[in-house]
Order: C-alpha cells, then structure tokens, then sequence
C-alpha cells in the first residue's frame, strides 16, 4: 500500500526538511531583514521629520473604543502633553532641591543617608539654590503660556544632567564623611561593638552602591516617563502590536486552542458599533493585549482576528504610511519569497536544488506577477466599494420621499456585496497558494488568482484540513527551532559568563560586565532590555556590536517561520493541484534555459549509446557481443531513459505515458 496516496496530508511533512534548506533560510534572512528596514526609515521620517507619534497602546484603544471615545482619548492624550511634561519637569526641579527620593534609595536613618543630607545642604547654600513655591508658581504658569511641550521635556532633561552632576559632587564626600562618623564612633569601644561597626560599614558599602545604581535609575525613568508624553513610532508600535498576537496565536495553537475567545471578539466589534435604543451591550472583556483575561484563554483565531484590526488600524489612522510600506514589504516578499517558492517548488517536485542566484533570477523575471496577484483582488475590492460609496453619496442623502431611490436600488449593493464577499473569501483563502502557482507553473498573476480561487472554492474542506495540518505542524518546527536557537545563546551566554568577573556594579550586586551588554536569554526573550545608563561609552559600542549579533538570530528564527510558509504552502499546492486537477506532483515548470541545457545533455547521452539498440534484435544481439552480461542490461536502460529524457525536453507540455500509465 502506497501510504503517502491514501494520506496524502503527510506530504506536508516534508515541509521541515524543505524549509530547512540554508538558501532558503538567507532568503527569508534577506526578506525579513528588508521589510524590517523600510519600516525603521519610515519611522524616521514620520517621526524625525514630521513629528508623528502615537500614544502607547493606541492599538488596542482603536479597536476595542468607540469611534468617538477614542477620538476623544486621542484629543485628551494631545491636550495632556503639556501638563504632563510640566509636572515632570518641575517635580525633577524639586528632587534637584532636595533629593529626597534619591537618598531613601540608599535607606533611611543610615550614616550615608545622615552624610547625605548634610552634604546637600551644603551644596545648596554654596550654589544659593534655593525652592521658593511662589516664583515656581510664575515659572509654571509662564510654560504653561507658552504650550511648548518639546521645549518643556528638553529642560526637564537638563534638571535630570543637573540632578546627576549633583549627585556627583556630594556622593563620595558624603561617603568619606559616613565613614568618618563610624570611624569615631569605633574608638574605644568594646568587641561587641565592634561587630556592630562592622555592620555600620558593611550597611554603608551597600548604600553607596545602591546610591550609585539609584543615580543612574534617575535617567532611565526620565527616558520612560518622557517616551510616554512623546508617544510611540507608528511602525515601532505596528511591529510591537503584530509581535504580540502572533506570539498569542502560536501558543494559543501549542495548546490546541483554535476558537476560544470569539465571543470576547464579538463584543470587541460590538463595542465600535453604534449602540441600540433597546438596551446596553455586554461589557468588553478585552482591556489590553498584554491582559490576563483574554490572553489566557483567548484563541488561535481571536488573536489573527486582533492582528487584522491592527492591519485595519493600520491602513485607518495612517493610510499614507501604510500604503508606503505595505508597498515596499510586497516588493521585498515578491523578489525574496518568489525565490523561496521557486526554490521548494522545485525541491518538492524533483528534489533538485537550484542556487539563490538562479532562484533570484526568476522571481525577478516574474516580479511584476508575484507582486501584482494578490493586489488584483484587493484592488477590485476597493473599486466595488468607491462604487457603493458613491451610490450612498448620490443617494443616501436625499432625505423626505426621495430615500425610496436608494431602496430600490439596494439590491445592486447587495450583489456588489456578494461579489466583495467572494474575492475577500477567495483571497483570504488562495492567498497562500498564489506564489506557488507561479513558481510551479511560470505563470502569470492572472492565472495565480484564477487557480488559488477554483482550488479553494473546489475544496474547501480539504484546504482546511490541509491548513490545519500545516499550522500545527510548522507550529511546532517553529518551536523546535526557537528552542534551537536558545539553546545556542543561553549556552554562549553562561559559558561566556563564567569566564567573566564583577564590573556589573552598576546594575545590581551580583551582577557582571556581561549582564550589562547582554542579560540572560529566556526562551520567550532572546534580547532583554539593556540598561544603557549603566555603560559607559566603549561598553556602550560593544553592547550594540553584540545586539547586532543576537537580532541576527533572532531574524534566522523568523526566517525559517517566512521558509516554512512558503514550502508548506507549495506542497498545498501541489496536493489540491493533483486533486482538482489531477496533475502529478512531479510536474513542475523548466524555464527554457534548463529545457535546453536538459536537451543537450539528452543528445550528448544519445550520442553515447550505440545505434544498434534501436536496430532488430538480431542485430542488436551481434552487436552487444562486446558487451559483459552486466553491461547490456544497464545500457539497455541508460538508453531507455536518454530517449525519454530527451522527448520530454523536446515537448515540455506534454504528460509522459508511461508515468499516466
């Protein structure tokens, strides 16, 4: 029995050993690493230059707020900046004066903490700094008069270098001073005293090096509360938010969860439409993508159906640089990901495989069919909907006996309707299968859209089974290759770090010089967040130079993901090809460079092999005389297959009998 014909879905598991393939994996490396790109510049430019940011969590207030409340947040967040960055500004100014919440970090009712306080009087009477409310008053309200909420963050920025030169100038005279004070103290006591001192040192050591971590806090906080009055990169927040669901999703699918937390969706969408008089909605469970009540029991379909809205938000709020991008991710993904497919349709069919230059060859011969095929659809999408737009522009508002125009004519929208149903289905659906077609075809966008459509629609049930399997099973690949991947930094890391001693003072007791340029991996984290404030400047450089590196990783890891989608998706293709279609999975497209290279090695091979095969079997009999017993039969069949391999080079189109047979 052959196994793989009655289950044809096992098929889909060679998709690991397909993706797998290095020159794939560069590809993808590449892909990743050009989508990544475009949307780091767009955001310097929207950012840099004109100065578009967003508030954090803008997404999920989007899409789970009314159109009107969340206007409103949006103006409310706009309005704040000001009041916001002043309350920062000139609560720093006050820990300038007094340093209050600095020296508690080194503890209270402490020597150092004593020395402290007596070193910042000192220093304020010496620099005649002094905290006088009324002229804080006037110098608020004459900020306050000016709304320069950037200006405002730029001196809160100086009282911050202010608060830190301070520091500076007082600390280690306010350590030698508590040192002084235990010292005297010491002097004729007992060895039970003693051991008190020793207490009082050991005490003061720590509240030095947590004064030294506590001034350089200080900075981290301002970056923090300053991000938040500025706002958030559109494409920063984008890839953040897509990150997160499609983090959700994969383990929603570890877990075998598919379909909880729909119902949460349906009040989400519920909570954007306009209410009913007949009575209130449910409430909205969903109240952040990182909250518990829907994280942990949401899924795989609620968290894709949460990474669409955030396309939708997307294309709403900054349609403009969404077009831009989208427009240069396409690009990226139809010259690299046309030549992944291009390279598994190949590998699928005839385990042959072709280089990367080859590969790029002919997804750059074919750039305008694996760019323009899933823009049709869309476009025709769009088009059908300025038509409704504009019939609900004529005669949607024509008011009094004039609206019976528009209930006549709404069985038309509702064809169009139906007729926007069936490409988003279609394109929802044969999406996938769209670039395999012109990479085992060598056809055109048109033909790509015409294919994925009638397979899809032909069987659907089968392409969800075929899905299915494909998500669970690259889900787990997926793991096996993040788990990889940790593997290989957390052992760098912790045999890295055994070799390595002290030099992290600045960033916690038992740390060393490797937690600062690079903390430990998790296998959720592979890059936690570095304390920059705790580098100095060649640390700085070396911790960027290791960054480099470790997102490096992390880019492989996402581009077996983008290897493996292409490489399940032919090996679909393929599948529901043979099913509606019934073609062999074998059957693949030869570009005529390789048709010809294939003819001339036939006719070389021909060349070889002596006439008399085809003469009669007497002659043929004389004639392998020469031959050993082995020999002939081995001839034989070398020949057979030359003048096979060589008919078929000469008529490409035409199936091979002896395969239908």
């Amino acid at each position: 029995i052959n196994w793989t014909a009655v289950f044809s879905f096992s098929h889909i598991f060679k998709s690991f050993r397909i993706a797998i393939h290095p020159s794939k994996i560069l590809l993808g490396l590449a892909a990743v690493m050009a989508i990544y790109f475009s949307g780091r510049v767009l955001d310097g430019i929207w950012g840099g230059i004109f100065g578009q940011r967003i508030p954090d969590g803008d997404i999920v207030a989007y899409i789970s707020n009314s159109g009107p409340n969340y206007e409103q947040a949006i103006e409310t967040w706009n309005e704040g900046k000001v009041k916001a960055a002043l309350d920062l500004k000139y609560d720093l100014r006050e820990q300038r004066y007094t340093l209050k919440k600095f020296v508690e970090t080194v503890g209270p009712s402490t020597d150092l903490s004593t020395a402290l306080d007596n070193r910042n009087t000192t220093y304020n009477e010496a620099k005649k700094e002094t905290y006088d409310l009324t002229k804080i008053g006037e110098l608020r309200t004459a900020d306050e008069k000016k709304g320069d909420w950037v200006d405002i963050l730029s001196d809160a920025g100086d009282e911050v270098d202010k608060i830190r030169a301070k520091i500076d100038a007082i600390l280690d005279d306010a350590y030698e001073d508590a040192e002084k004070a235990i010292a005297k103290s010491a002097v004729g006591k007992d060895a039970i005293d003693d051991k008190a001192e020793e207490k009082r040192t050991a005490a003061l050591e720590k509240g030095y090096d947590d004064a030294k971590r506590a001034s350089r806090k200080i900075t981290a906080d301002f970056k923090i509360a300053a991000g938040k009055i500025r706002g958030r990169l559109v494409f920063e927040s984008f890839l953040a938010y897509e990150s997160q669901c499609l983090s959700n999703a994969l383990r929603a699918v570890r877990y075998g969860n598919f379909t909880t937390g729909l119902d949460d969706y349906e009040n989400i969408v519920n909570s954007k439409s306009i209410p009913s008089l007949a009575g209130a909605r449910r409430p909205v469970a969903f109240t952040n993508v990182k909250g518990a009540e829907v994280e942990d029991s949401a899924g795989f379909l609620f968290w894709m159906l949460m990474a669409d809205h955030g396309v939708v938000w997307l294309f709403c709020n900054h349609w403009l640089f969404a077009i831009i991008f989208l427009t240069f991710a396409l690009g990226s993904w139809a010259l690299f990901g046309g030549a992944i497919h291009r390279i598994a349709a190949l590998h699928a069919a005839r385990e042959e495989k072709i280089s990367i230059v080859q590969a790029l060859r002919f997804s750059s011969s074919k750039f305008l069919s694996f760019f323009a095929a899933p823009l049709i659809p869309l476009i025709i999408i769009l088009f059908l909907g300025l038509f409704l737009f504009l019939g609900g522009l004529l005669f949607g508002n024509l008011g009094g006996w004039l609206a019976w125009i528009m209930a006549i004519l709404f069985p038309i929208a509702i064809v169009l309707g139906l007729l926007i149903a069936f490409l988003t289905i279609g394109l929802g659906g044969g999406f996938g299968l769209m670039y395999p077609t012109i990479a085992v075809e060598g056809s055109d966008a048109f033909d790509a859209i015409s294919r994925s459509f009638s397979y899809v629609f032909a069987r659907p049930w089968r392409t969800i089974v075929y899905g299915g399997i494909a998500l669970v099973y690259g889900t787990i690949c997926y793991l096996f290759v993040r788990l990889f991947a940790f593997i290989t930094l957390a052992a760098t890391h912790w045999f890295v770090k055994g070799g390595i001693f002290g030099g992290g003072s600045e960033l916690a007791a038992n740390a060393d010089r490797l937690d600062k340029l690079w903390p430990a991996p998790t296998f959720s984290n592979f890059h936690p967040s570095i304390s920059w404030e705790a580098l100095s400047g060649v640390e700085s450089l070396a911790a960027v130079i290791i960054s480099i590196w470790i997102y490096i990783m992390i880019a492989l890891v996402a581009a077996f993901g983008l290897s493996f989608l292409a490489s399940s998706t032919t090996v679909i293709y393929y599948l529901l090809r043979r099913k509606v279609d019934a073609t062999d999975l074998d059957d693949v497209y030869v570009e005529e460079s390789e048709e010809e290279l294939a003819g001339e090695v036939a006719e070389a091979l021909a060349d070889e092999i002596p006439e008399t095969l085809d003469a009669p079997e007497e002659d043929a009999d004389a004639d392998s005389s020469d031959e050993t017993p082995d020999e002939a039969p081995k001839n034989a069949k070398k020949a057979k297959k030359t003048r096979k391999r060589a008919k078929k080079a000469d008529k490409p189109d035409e199936p091979d009998e002896s395969e239908s047979e």
